[in-house]
């Protein structure tokens, strides 16, 4: 039986944050810098930003942990201790990520279509 000692857990909290501000950090600091840059030429309004970011969010974290599944590490083992394949982890992982931006989408068409002040049809 696996037992973790205070000391195990401390270790692996420090690693997971040195992981997230030399690793992740600065890789999510370059996309938004990106999404920037490309809504500034493409003179698209700040607010369009969040309607990227956030959904990019919302993709991300469950690519954060279910990343073993989607991309089928540990096949053998998690078949032999649960039972089912990874197999649906991609196609439920992209159809999320479908849904989220569409949702998404249908977010900041109703925000334009409020804003411009015309009933719609």
């Amino acid at each position: 039986m696996l037992t973790l000692s205070w000391q195990s857990i401390i270790v692996w909290f420090l690693g997971a944050a040195l992981i997230h501000d030399l690793v992740f950090f600065p890789l999510y600091a370059l996309a938004d810098r990106v999404i920037r840059r490309g809504a500034h030429a493409t003179k698209a309004p700040r607010a369009t930003l969040n309607h990227l970011r956030i959904p990019l969010l919302a993709v991300g974290m469950p690519l954060l942990i279910f990343f073993p599944g989607i991309f089928q590490q540990g096949k053998d083992s998690s078949l032999r201790a649960t039972g089912p394949t990874q197999d649906p982890f991609l196609e439920r992982w992209l159809r999320l990520s479908a849904a989220i931006f569409a949702l998404a989408y249908a977010c900041r068409l109703a925000a334009i279509r409020g804003s411009s002040g015309a009933p719609d049809r």
